[in-house]
């Protein structure tokens, strides 16, 4: 899965979410929260680091911020 399509389904867990605690549903609602989590967490994983070249996240964000 790319970059894009990890944050797509990021924002959409988080918004559904935030849906469900508002109508009470808190149990679901860290569910989805989890996995919103754990999707960001493996792409960082995959994607950042000394294998990849990178030491932190802030490194890497500021390599793919220039041009």
């Amino acid at each position: 899965m790319n970059a894009w399509k990890i944050i797509d389904k990021v924002i959409t867990d988080l918004t559904e979410a935030k849906a469900l605690a508002k109508d009470g549903n808190k149990t679901t609602a860290c569910c989805a929260m989890n996995h919103a989590a754990g999707l960001l967490k493996g792409y960082i994983e995959t994607s950042v680091g000394p294998e990849h070249g990178f030491e932190d996240e802030e490194k890497a964000c500021q390599a793919h911020q220039k041009p």
